[in-house]
């Protein structure tokens, strides 16, 4: 597995037990998964291969989300969590390619989204 290519990267596969090299969309396949699952299991099974394992993981939480949604389960508290997650190139701040000036700017934007939300400080 040193090939390594944009359409079809080694983080999308794996070798089974026996040698048997496998990708995410065979699983998705073999247990006809829909397109919320299948994303689930692409962020999950893809999250240690590459440099951010967080982003991975909260990106499934959006889908596991969706899915919850559509079986009538009140996700507001959960939406809620990830939102805290979602801005733009700040999470997690350990992320090496991030420039500091962006960190910056978004530390200004929070601090103005503030001062609109609490106008009295």
């Amino acid at each position: 597995m040193k090939n390594k290519t944009p359409v079809n990267p080694n983080y999308y596969k794996g070798i089974t037990p026996d040698g048997t090299e496998i990708e995410i969309l065979d699983v998705v396949d073999a247990f006809n998964l829909n397109h919320n699952r299948a994303c689930m299991l692409k962020y999950i099974a893809r999250a240690d291969s590459k440099d951010n394992v967080i982003l991975d993981l909260f990106k499934c939480m959006k889908y596991n989300i969706r899915e919850l949604k559509k079986y009538g389960v009140d996700v507001a508290h959960l939406d809620e969590a990830l939102k805290q997650y979602d801005k733009p190139f700040t999470y997690p701040a350990s992320d090496p390619s991030l420039d500091i000036s962006q960190v910056e700017v978004n530390q200004k934007i929070d601090e103005y989204k503030d001062k609109e939300n609490n106008p009295d400080d």
